[in-house]
């Protein structure tokens, strides 16, 4: 759900960089950087999602 959401707009509650992508970044953007986890894809396949990895860049 959030890469599709992702697909639509550069950040999760729209146009602009909010408090959402501030507060999902500790986990979602964490776990695509591996910094959460060594091997993120135990429990994300980032590959699969273009959007969510280009919202963690």
């Amino acid at each position: 759900m959030l890469d599709r959401c992702l697909a639509d707009s550069p950040f999760i509650a729209g146009e602009e960089y909010t408090i959402a992508d501030m507060a999902i970044f500790s986990w979602y953007g964490g776990l695509v950087k591996s910094w959460l986890y060594s091997d993120k894809a135990t429990f994300l396949n980032v590959q699969d999602y273009p959007h969510l990895r280009a919202w963690a860049d």
